[in-house]
């Protein structure tokens, strides 16, 4: 803001120019000039002498007949506000579960906790486009049981308020807010996940994806893609969980391979490319949904 100094007055009877302005108050802000400067402490309601530039001119007093010197110099005043927006979703971990937030890699200082099945983080600085979002449950130590351990991912669309993310129990959900495509080198490059923190649980490298990390332990540990967003695996990506659902759709490029210990439920869409699917679990497995596949083992 321009013109936040204004001229000081000359004393009653005296002939001397007015002190210089004082900072920052005064002068009004027009243009890029201070206002005019007041008048004398005991003024004879001279106007004072128009303000230099971003300065209040000076105030002339009794017994002077010209107008004051002209004010201090001014400054130029920029206020901004950081963009923010509110992260949000639905959980069915515990109620007062703390909720915690990585965008691109780092640690959001803000934090949530669960209500009643909902949960929301107010103040994150508003991420740029294209970068993921990691959502999860923790406790105030920060080492939440891994028997209450979620993540959800996402990827911001540049604008607006991330909501619809879910953080059910030993789930990592993928989605959120509108028709989201997260591939798993995206994961890759955010480098946020359990490596950063244990209570996240899954691990991203180059070439796999994780859903129970080595520093956790789960035993029905399941990934969910949520409905109108999509997971993808290039080239020769693995994933490995023990449960398996679509309801968006996952997408294999072309050798990529997916290591399923527990049911494998298909209600979207897999493009399965030349993908190979394991279903490698100890105990009885089974595949529910719409699901064709031409590479299927069994072991």
């Amino acid at each position: 803001t321009a013109g936040d100094s204004a001229g000081g007055g000359s004393a009653a009877g005296t002939t001397a120019d007015g002190n210089p302005g004082t900072v920052p108050t005064g002068g009004a802000a027009v243009s890029l000039y201070g206002g005019k400067g007041g008048n004398g402490s005991t003024g004879n309601n001279v106007t004072g002498a128009p303000g230099e530039l971003y300065g209040g001119g000076g105030g002339c007093g009794t017994g002077k007949t010209g107008s004051g010197g002209a004010g201090y110099g001014g400054y130029i005043r920029i206020e901004w506000t950081i963009p923010t927006i509110t992260v949000s979703g639905t959980s069915n971990v515990g109620e007062g579960t703390i909720v915690r937030v990585a965008v691109n890699g780092s640690l959001a200082e803000q934090t949530g906790t669960v209500t009643s099945g909902n949960w929301q983080i107010t103040g994150v600085t508003q991420p740029s486009a294209d970068q993921i979002m990691t959502v999860f449950a923790t406790d105030g130590d920060g080492d939440i049981a891994d028997s209450s351990e979620s993540t959800a991912i996402s990827k911001y669309s540049g604008s607006g308020n991330m909501i619809d993310m879910v953080l059910d129990i030993n789930t990592l959900s993928v989605g959120g807010t509108g028709a989201q495509s997260i591939a798993v080198s995206d994961l890759v490059t955010a480098n946020y996940d359990a490596d950063q923190d244990e209570d996240i649980m899954y691990d991203a490298e180059i070439g796999s994806l994780l859903v129970q990390a080595a520093v956790n332990t789960y035993d029905t540990e399941k990934i969910d893609i949520l409905t109108t967003d999509t997971l993808t695996l290039s080239g020769s990506e693995t994933l490995t969980t023990h449960h398996l659902t679509v309801t968006g759709a996952l997408t294999s490029t072309t050798t990529s391979a997916y290591n399923v210990s527990g049911t494998w439920t298909n209600n979207g869409a897999f493009t399965q490319a030349s993908s190979t699917v394991t279903f490698n679990g100890s105990g009885a497995q089974s595949i529910a949904g719409s699901t064709e596949g031409r590479s299927l083992l069994l072991r």
